[in-house]
């Protein structure tokens, strides 16, 4: 997982724990501040039922007693009231609930009920919670004064049960809204996340980047050092790194081209001068000489071969050897590389041939430079392929259009975690060292291979299987047709 998706997923977990625990002290905060606002709206009530009642004990007002009680009565959430009744100062029974339906049994009795009995002697409201579990009853009561004597009790009685099944009707609508701002708030929140995580990392990224294009050879290449934390830090540093790395291959470069210039006008004498020995043109040599001449040759070749690479690599990849991409006939090309490698094909007994590659086709490239990557190619699936085996050339146009090369052979094949080593400076494979045959080389032909194709804007990749063969793609830009002349009109 990508250091970004941590930091988002990190802090989106972070912020749904927030979030959660916020709405889950909310959602039991909002139960007790239900109860608190219903049980002060029930006093509120009742105080204004005993304020009534005052009226209508001093004008003898049943009727109006009956009248708000009716109205009071009707006005609550059905089943939220089992009765209200109002005492007089003896404890009988005045105003009850159940007069609305009829019933008048109870109508200047004294009553019997406990709760009642301790509420007429109370000096104030007061609440008190009877009956069973599961069947509780809140009976609140106040008393009614005039002129602070006692003159009756006021009580209203409600179903507990009633009142918490209202609340919790009350906190499943909340709980829905809670839902619903948990999801907005965890969808924000990852937003959010993902925004400072990309923030956050943004300079690891670009620390990545910078190290990943130092890695293939862009020692030019330098990050913004903004910040003045330990990012900012590191950032400058390794800025100060670059440029040092770059000094140091500008230093190295320079030193290989002038060594390998220094080494190649001296051996290339040393090898002329061999040349003219086993030509016998410096008089006869005898058949010992003559092999200790050749192995002298043989060498000789060798590190010219080697310094002409160096000089080559460094030509290329300073940018300085030219590339020159003219419509070029790949048919010609290979049959011309097939012609050049035939004698060792020969002496390898390996089959050498292009696949019938159509006459007409025609690819973008410096048409020397080309033949030199097909015969760098060439001669290495040569070295690799044993006696009976084949190697082709052939060629195919991709559905973007570029022109793709394939070399291919029958021969020993590569192991699959070697592939990513073949085309790096002086990369030799064990597994594959003169496994068929002797396989001396500088290896730095892929490494001039990969570049120049490169150089044309092209790109190369191997697939191998290990003990049957190897194939070595590479891509070339589709050619660009050429404008037709303008036509000139005779005035």
């Amino acid at each position: 997982m990508r250091l970004t998706a941590k930091f988002s997923l990190i802090l989106s977990l972070l912020s749904s724990v927030v979030l959660g625990s916020s709405l889950v002290v909310l959602y039991f905060a909002e139960r007790q501040h239900l109860l608190s606002a219903l049980e002060k709206e029930q006093i509120t009530n009742i105080q204004k039922l005993a304020r009534v009642c005052v009226d209508s004990v001093l004008d003898d007002n049943e009727l109006a007693r009956l009248t708000y009680l009716k109205t009071f009565w009707t006005s609550a959430k059905p089943g939220l009231m089992r009765y209200v009744v109002l005492l007089d100062g003896q404890g009988r029974v005045l105003m009850h609930s159940d007069f609305l339906k009829g019933d008048l049994s109870l109508q200047n009795k004294p009553t019997a009920q406990p709760a009642l009995l301790r509420a007429a002697k109370a000096a104030g409201v007061e609440r008190q919670l009877v009956g069973a579990p599961g069947d509780t009853t809140d009976v609140l009561s106040t008393p009614v004064l005039i002129e602070a004597r006692r003159v009756g009790t006021v009580a209203i009685a409600y179903d507990r049960q009633a009142l918490d099944r209202s609340i919790a009707e009350i906190q499943q609508e909340s709980l829905l809204r809670y839902g619903q701002a948990t999801v907005a708030g965890v969808a924000l929140s990852l937003l959010f996340a993902v925004f400072i995580a990309r923030m956050l990392t943004r300079p690891i990224r670009d620390l990545s980047a910078g190290a990943e294009k130092i890695g293939r050879g862009k020692l030019d290449t330098r990050i913004a050092a903004e910040g003045k934390d330990e990012l900012g830090d590191l950032a400058r540093e390794f800025n100060v790194m670059a440029k040092r790395l770059a000094e140091l291959d500008e230093l190295k470069e320079g030193f290989l081209s002038k060594i390998t210039h220094d080494l190649r006008n001296p051996l290339s004498a040393i090898i002329g001068y061999v040349e003219l020995l086993t030509m016998g043109i410096q008089g006869p040599m005898s058949a010992e000489q003559m092999n200790s001449l050749n192995v002298v040759l043989r060498n000789g070749n060798y590190l010219a071969e080697l310094i002409n690479n160096i000089l080559d690599l460094t030509k290329l990849e300073a940018g300085k050897m030219e590339v020159v991409k003219r419509p070029v006939a790949l048919r010609q090309v290979a049959d011309s590389v097939v012609e050049l490698m035939a004698v060792k094909g020969g002496e390898f007994q390996v089959g050498l041939d292009q696949a019938s590659i159509p006459a007409e086709v025609r690819v973008a490239s410096d048409e020397q430079l080309l033949k030199r990557v097909l015969l760098n190619l060439v001669s290495n699936s040569l070295k690799f392929t044993p006696a009976g085996g084949k190697v082709f050339i052939e060629w195919s146009r991709l559905p973007t259009g570029e022109d793709r090369v394939a070399v291919r052979d029958t021969g020993v094949g590569i192991p699959k975690e070697k592939l990513h080593t073949l085309f790096q400076k002086f990369s030799q494979i064990t597994e594959t060292m003169n496994k068929v045959r002797e396989s001396k080389g500088t290896g730095l032909g892929l490494v001039i291979t990969k570049e120049i194709v490169e150089a044309h804007g092209g790109r190369i990749w191997v697939e191998s299987e290990y003990q049957k063969g190897t194939t070595f793609f590479l891509a070339l830009p589709p050619l660009v047709p050429e404008a037709p002349p303008a036509k000139v009109h005779a005035g």
